[in-house]
């Protein structure tokens, strides 16, 4: 964790996420990638993730 603190402390403040940038080009694809399907795997296997879940939804409303 200190390791990659330390590096993303030396990035320029513009500096943005991959997802960030797919939502301002107005793409969904890397929210389905990541998050939507490690929301559909768990509920295949009777696992809630309810934050994980809610954040899902309210992304995927506004992508």
């Amino acid at each position: 964790i200190t390791k990659n603190f330390l590096v993303m402390q030396k990035l320029p403040p513009e500096t943005t996420s991959s997802m960030h940038a797919d939502f301002a080009a107005g793409k969904s694809a890397e929210l389905e990638t990541l998050t939507g399907t490690v929301v559909r795997r768990a509920a295949s296997h009777g696992i809630q993730l309810e934050v994980y879940s809610k954040m899902y939804r309210i992304l995927s409303a506004i992508a």
